[in-house]
Parts: C-alpha cells; sequence; structure tokens
C-alpha cells in the first residue's frame, strides 16, 4: 500500500512529533520548510521515527519506513499495534512504567532496551530519544521516540 504523505492525517501527525520536540529541547528534529516537507523527511529519516498513544495499553499513530524496515512490518499492521507488543513479554512491565516516567517528565534521552520484530528477531535500541506529544490545546496525547541507533541480536 501507498501511503499518502501529505494527506491532512499525516501532515497533523508529523507537525506533532516536530513541534513537540521542538517544545521539549528547545531545538528542530529535522530542518523543514513546510508541513509537506517535514512529512517527506520523517518519514524517510535514516533514524527509527515512531508515536503512540496516551492510552494505558499504547497504541501506534506513526512508524516511518526506517522502522517499518527494522520491525519487518508495513505501515498498516505497525498502526495495528500496541506498545507491549513490540517488547518481549519479561520485559512489558518495565516498558510501561518507562512509559509512565517519560508522561512524568516530559522527555528522556538515552533509553535502551530490547525490541522484537514481527519474525519474533530481537534487538537493542541505544540512545533513543523519548518525549510526549500535545496537541495545538497543549494536552498530552501520547509520545514519541527517535532512535538513532539499534544491533539486531544473532
Amino acid at each position: 500500500m501507498s501511503i499518502d504523505l501529505t494527506s491532512p492525517a499525516m501532515l497533523a501527525t508529523s507537525m506533532v512529533i516536530a513541534k513537540s520536540f521542538e517544545e521539549h529541547f528547545s531545538d528542530i528534529l529535522f530542518p523543514y520548510d513546510n508541513p509537506e516537507d517535514l512529512a517527506i523527511k520523517l518519514y524517510h529519516a535514516p533514524v527509527i521515527i515512531i508515536a503512540y498513544t496516551e492510552d494505558a495499553d499504547p497504541t501506534f499513530i506513526y512508524a516511518n519506513q526506517c522502522a517499518q524496515n527494522v520491525w519487518e512490518m508495513t505501515w498498516d499492521s505497525f498502526l495495528k499495534l500496541t506498545v507491549k507488543e513490540t517488547t518481549s513479554e519479561q520485559l512489558r512491565q518495565n516498558q510501561l512504567g518507562f512509559i509512565q516516567l517519560v508522561k512524568q517528565k516530559g522527555h528522556y534521552m538515552g533509553y535502551q532496551g530490547l525490541k522484537k520484530t514481527a519474525s519474533g528477531r530481537m534487538f537493542r535500541v541505544e540512545n533513543a530519544i523519548m518525549w510526549t506529544l500535545t496537541n495545538a490545546k497543549g494536552e498530552y496525547i501520547g509520545q514519541a521516540s527517535m532512535i538513532p541507533s539499534w544491533e539486531m541480536n544473532e
């Protein structure tokens, strides 16, 4: 399936991810000229960019092409996934606790952890940056992560 990177929903999600990052870190996630340019740059970035809801069992609302490749999933399958499904059963409670920590603090730099691909392969995430997402009214709506490095387990 082809993804319309310039659809109103994709543009809005991309802007929330970028603007929330800017609010937390006083820096830009990626330089961009307009919302369409941002959506294209986020989607094709050479780092993992993911975002998920603020629900008790968060579900993904965004996964760029790099994330889809690493997790071995399509856009549609990623958006049906809960965050806990990307972590081994032994580590799920830690992951959900960490989401609560980020919610309280607003952001976190240097996250490391083990994740699971669709085929069950494990990989280690390193130096991830996590931040809360807020809408135009300043209301908490979820979280995003940028993962610049990862290593697949053999």
